[in-house]
Order: C-alpha cells, then sequence, then structure tokens
C-alpha cells in the first residue's frame, strides 16, 4: 500500500501544519460526539453527544462553552447513560473506550487489544449479515492548545474487519478538521484519509516534506497500525494533540473482583503505577488531601489514609492501604484508630480504588468512563461525585464523565440533555436516546411557552416506563 499526495481542490483552504514545534502534551480538549455501528448489541448506528441542547431554559446554563472561528457551541462536561439488565449500557461504554485505547496504543499491532480485553471488531452475532461488516466508530473533538483562545473541530473515523486468517484489518480510517455549518459538521480540511481499496492520501501539512514523511510513516510500518497513531508519533500537530489528549482519559469498570480480592492484590496486578502519582503528590491541594475529602463525605470518621509501600528488591510494587478513622472513647477526648482496608466496606473500597484515576483526570482534563457507578455507592454520594465535574473549582482541566448507572434517583440531579436511555427490542438490537427526543411529542415536559420545564420529575416518569429503557416483564411484575 503506498502513500498519495491529496488531490488538491481549490474550495478548500490549504492547511498548514506545524510538526514539532510548541506542542503542549496536555492540550485541552472535549469530546463533542461519539458514533459506534455493528458493535456487540448495536447493529445499527448508536450516537452518544456531550453538545448541549438547545430546547433547554436559557437560566440552566451548560458548564462550558467552546469557541472554533467565532463559532461558539455550549458542552455538556457530564453524560448519564440508564437502562435495564443487559439494554447495552456496558456495551456503549466500552465501544467508545475502545476507540480511545485504539488511539492510545503505544504497540504497532491492533490485535493486542484483544489480549486486554476489548476487540475492536465486535459485530453484532443475532444476524449472519451483520458478521461480514467492519464494526465503524466516530469521534468528534474540539482541541486546542492551553495558550490559545480558539481550537478546532476534528472528525476521526475508523473501521475494522478481520481477515481469512482472524487478524484485525483496517478497512477505512480518517481525519479532517470540521466546521460547524447549519447544525452540522461538515468535513473540511483533510489531514489524512485511508481506505482499503483506494489507497492513503495525506493532506497539504506533507507538501513542504513529502518524500521525507513517507519514509518516516515507511520506516515505522505504518500500514500495521493506525494512521492516526503514527502521524503523532512523528509529531504531526492535529494527530499528536487528538493522542495526547485522548492519554489522559481512563475507563473505569466496576469489575466485582475489585470486592472480592484484597485491594493490594489488586494493585499488585495493576502494577500500580497509576497509584503512584496519588500517593506522592505533597502539594498543598494534593490528589490525597482532595480524596480525602472526597471520601468523608461516604465516611466522615475517615480522617486520613495511610499508604505503606511495599518492597521488593529495593523496588515498590505496591502500597498498604490503611484507613485512620477517628473516634471518642470518653467525652473531650478524640482519638484516631487503624483499620486494614479488609476491614472497610465495599463502597470505602471501590471510592479509593477510584480516586487516583479521576483527580488526575479533573486536574489535566480528558474523559472519565464509568461503568455502573452506583453500584456500592449511595445515591447522594453519586450526585456528589458527578457535580465534581461541574465545580469549577476541582474540574480546573474541564474534564468529562460519562457513566452507566441504574438508579434513576440521579435524574432529576442531571440537566435532561445529560440524560441517555438505552434500550433493546425484541431483534436483540440496542438503540440509545437522549431524554430531550421526547420533547417535541410530550407537552407534559413544556411550560406555556414551550420551554423545556428544567426541574421535571424525570425519575417518576422512568419508573412508569414512559421513556423506554426499562424491560416491560419488570414493570409488569412489579405491578405498575
Amino acid at each position: 500500500m503506498k502513500l498519495r499526495k491529496s488531490v488538491r481542490n481549490s474550495r478548500v483552504s490549504r492547511v498548514s501544519l506545524s510538526r514539532n514545534e510548541g506542542v503542549k502534551e496536555m492540550p485541552q480538549g472535549k469530546l463533542i460526539s461519539f458514533r459506534a455501528e455493528n458493535y456487540a448489541c448495536f447493529s445499527d448506528e448508536a450516537e452518544i453527544s456531550f453538545q448541549a441542547s438547545s430546547s433547554l431554559n436559557d437560566n440552566d446554563a451548560p458548564t462550558e462553552s467552546v469557541s472554533v472561528k467565532e463559532t461558539k457551541i455550549d458542552m455538556l462536561n457530564r453524560l448519564v447513560v440508564l437502562g435495564a439488565n443487559a439494554s447495552g449500557k456496558t456495551s456503549i461504554l466500552r465501544s467508545l473506550q475502545t476507540l480511545l485505547g485504539m488511539i492510545t496504543l503505544e504497540a504497532g499491532s491492533l490485535d493486542y487489544m484483544s489480549t486486554v480485553g476489548f476487540d475492536p471488531f465486535n459485530p453484532f452475532r443475532f444476524c449472519e449479515e451483520q458478521e461480514e461488516k467492519p464494526t465503524r466508530y466516530e469521534a468528534i473533538f474540539f482541541i486546542k492548545q492551553n495558550d490559545e483562545k480558539e481550537g478546532n473541530f476534528y472528525r476521526y473515523k475508523i473501521s475494522i474487519n478481520k481477515k481469512s486468517g482472524g487478524l484485525l484489518n483496517i478497512v477505512e480510517e480518517s481525519l479532517y478538521e470540521v466546521s460547524f455549518v447549519e447544525d452540522v459538521y461538515v468535513d473540511y480540511k483533510k489531514i489524512f484519509n485511508r481506505n482499503i481499496d483506494e489507497g492513503t492520501t495525506l493532506g497539504d501539512f506533507a507538501d513542504n516534506d513529502f518524500n521525507g514523511i513517507v519514509q518516516k510513516l515507511n520506516d515505522m510500518g505504518w500500514w500495521k497500525s493506525l494512521m492516526l497513531i503514527m502521524l503523532a508519533a512523528i509529531g504531526i500537530e492535529p494527530a499528536k494533540l487528538i493522542v495526547n489528549w485522548c492519554k489522559n482519559s481512563s475507563f473505569f469498570d466496576n469489575d466485582e473482583l475489585i470486592m472480592q480480592e484484597d485491594l493490594n492484590e489488586r494493585l499488585s496486578k495493576d502494577k500500580y503505577e497509576w497509584f503512584k502519582e496519588f500517593v506522592e503528590d505533597k502539594s498543598e491541594d494534593s490528589y490525597l488531601s482532595i480524596g480525602q475529602k472526597i471520601l468523608g463525605k461516604l465516611d466522615p470518621s475517615i480522617q486520613n489514609i495511610k499508604f505503606e509501600p511495599i518492597m521488593n528488591n529495593d523496588r515498590i510494587i505496591s502500597y498498604d492501604i490503611r484507613t485512620l478513622h477517628s473516634y471518642s472513647p470518653k467525652k473531650g477526648l478524640k482519638t484516631n484508630i487503624e483499620f486494614p482496608m479488609s476491614h472497610e466496606s465495599d463502597g470505602t473500597k471501590k471510592l479509593i480504588y477510584l480516586l487516583p484515576k479521576v483527580l488526575p483526570i479533573l486536574k489535566n482534563g480528558g474523559l472519565f468512563i464509568v461503568d455502573e457507578l452506583d453500584a456500592k455507592f449511595h445515591p447522594l454520594l453519586i450526585k456528589y461525585f458527578i457535580q465534581l465535574f461541574s465545580d469549577d473549582t476541582v474540574n480546573v482541566g474541564k474534564a468529562q464523565i460519562i457513566c452507566s448507572i441504574h438508579n434513576g434517583a440521579l435524574l432529576n440531579f442531571v440537566r435532561a440533555d445529560e440524560i441517555c436511555f438505552v434500550q433493546k427490542n425484541d431483534k436483540n438490537k440496542s438503540e440509545i436516546f437522549s431524554l430531550v427526543d421526547y420533547y417535541d411529542s410530550d407537552e407534559r415536559l413544556k411550560d406555556k411557552s414551550g420551554t423545556v420545564i428544567t426541574n421535571y420529575n424525570w425519575y417518576l416518569d422512568y419508573l412508569h416506563g414512559r421513556y423506554d429503557g426499562i424491560q416491560k416483564n419488570l414493570l409488569e411484575a412489579s405491578g405498575i
């Protein structure tokens, strides 16, 4: 497969991209939208969007606006996904994590993904025709460097299937700068376009040193991996900015192993590196001090967390974690007592395991993906946790969160356009849709002027099956 220059199009402006100078390691960014097709239970295209709805009352303002070439778009920092068991909540989150995982792969081989539990080619299996089609992913990003006032929108696409030998195969891949025109994102400037039948073309950025860039890509064996990763590796700025932003994102799987085994063993299996920065940050507003405040919302008696290094041949391999609880043995006297993690509740264990993952994202930006956030947590703790992403004093990196939950009580704590429902039909196909999709058909959700009511009791309607996203047999069995 050969690399070609892009055919000149007089209607498309030339793009000028620097390759090494001034690229920040931690660019600011947002995920605007994500689409997956032919992934697990999603046979048809499924979309989630962090773009705020214009239907809501202006007084219920979104968290932030992003600006590109004088175009401002209101963005959300939070999305909550609800649905019945086996409806597809985990699948939509895993498809997003799979895309981010591919983008941040250090190795050149996509097949490594399957060894860590994320298969990029995961077709809908209730239809033989779909098993022959590729799995498709698409993401639109807003990305800017920290010292810039405005950024750019980029659309990244990739489609993957498997060859006859079982190896993963990239069918299509592309990256375009896009513009927002009449509520639609339109491809504007090509960075690259890759097609298994038509070949691969590079955008105008390669004009000044086309042969040199091609030589670098050929030396790295670009055809074995994502072109996005390869361009980032040689310093092409849009690709590098996107990859660096994605690297700061994280997925939290509510795996029961976290609850069933000793947390120290879990840290040892995870090689503890992600925990190290959390423990060793000694600043005034350290991760640990913020984490202790959050942990205090779960258990006010917890005064501190101790981390004792576990060594092996002069190397830290994990930490022995203990909590210090305050109590009053007699009136007027307070003291602390130390507990091993094995004596803590499952909710405390989960939060201690979760905090070192989320706090760096709140500081530096990125996307935090959490499956079943409400497991082991009280509804008010979930509300408090999600609200961290709307608190500018905590979420200094303007990070985003998308989480799945079962507890519908949270519906009354978030904006209507921050709520998504997932349901599976009688053909085993899952669909995802936003609560705002009901606005035009349900006049009860609007005031006399036609504006959507922001403090409506969504939870009560959800329990009665009004928004789908809940199994009909459960409604019948519960007498609702």
